[in-house]
């Protein structure tokens, strides 16, 4: 059964339905907000389960009945809100997927992003009994100069909010080069061979080693330090010495490198150690 509605509290429409409840759900228009709606079963006009609006006022999924401050909202009046993306295929790289993309220029005509430009960002918020604000963020932008077809360097950066502040702060960065940058995160490390030749065993953000002098060392970093004002912490150790103790000292530090002196604690000779480590944080 079709039941054609021409005005009914300001709207118009067709409710499909049974003989026993003719206006069951349909597909309703309300001239005053310029809103259309789809109404289910035993839902009102004003309260149908999905809402088509007018102007940049997109869609709301669900119980709400405010026009969404986005182009797009789900909305549950008592329960959780939910979102279920699904795929089935045997191929093991097939996957359910959300995709955020930013252009510069127009839709009819996309052009290059340039450095800094965000990507995307999942934001995270809650009410304070007064508005909504974000607690929360993850955010996607450009690090560095693009290319086309060929270089997009990106980072994504992790973002909360202090107890007692206002706005969310960046805490930590995942760079392009896959480092993770933070005041929590070693800005570089080093286990290094100090005898002979000396070798980088391994290592983070240091790009090669200088042997200045016997006991004397000096590190380059891959990526600069933003300043100089870093903590360097190391310790070392020889199966060949007989030391009892010995020091290790971050001589000097500069944003792109950082000399390291390993002594006798007797007797303050320098010696090269077997393995001589570092760990940077800050800058």
């Amino acid at each position: 059964m079709i039941n054609v509605i021409s005005n009914d509290g300001g709207y118009q429409g067709l409710l499909l339905g049974d003989a026993t409840d003719p206006d069951e759900a349909g597909l309703v228009y309300n001239s005053g907000n310029g809103r259309m709606y789809i109404r289910g079963s035993a839902q009102s006009n004003a309260a149908a389960s999905v809402t088509v609006g007018h102007s940049t006022k997109s869609a709301i999924l669900g119980d709400s009945v405010v026009p969404p401050s986005s182009g797009f909202e789900i909305a549950k009046a008592a329960g959780d809100a939910e979102l279920t993306i699904s795929a089935y295929h045997d191929t093991e790289a097939t996957t359910p997927k959300i995709t955020l993309r930013k252009a510069d220029n127009t839709v009819a005509s996309p052009a290059l992003v340039d450095d800094n430009a965000v990507l995307g960002v999942v934001s995270f918020q809650g009410h304070d009994g007064s508005g909504y604000h974000e607690g929360a963020k993850i955010e996607a932008r450009i690090d560095g100069t693009p290319t086309d077809g060929t270089d997009l360097p990106s980072e994504i950066t992790f973002w909360t909010t202090a107890d007692g502040a206002g706005t969310a702060t960046e805490r930590l960065a995942i760079k392009p080069d896959g480092r993770g940058v933070s005041d929590f995160t070693a800005s570089a490390w080093l286990n290094m061979n100090g005898e002979g030749t000396i070798a980088i065993r391994d290592s983070h953000n240091i790009s090669s080693l200088a042997d200045n002098a016997t006991g004397k060392h000096t590190a380059t970093f891959s990526v600069a330090m933003g300043d100089a004002n870093y903590c360097v912490a190391g310790a070392n150790f020889d199966t060949n010495e007989t030391l009892q103790s010995s020091n290790f000292v971050a001589e000097s530090r500069t944003t792109t490198t950082v000399a390291i002196w390993n002594s006798n604690a007797q007797n303050g000779t320098y010696y090269d150690a077997e393995f001589l480590n570092f760990v940077i944080f800050g800058g």
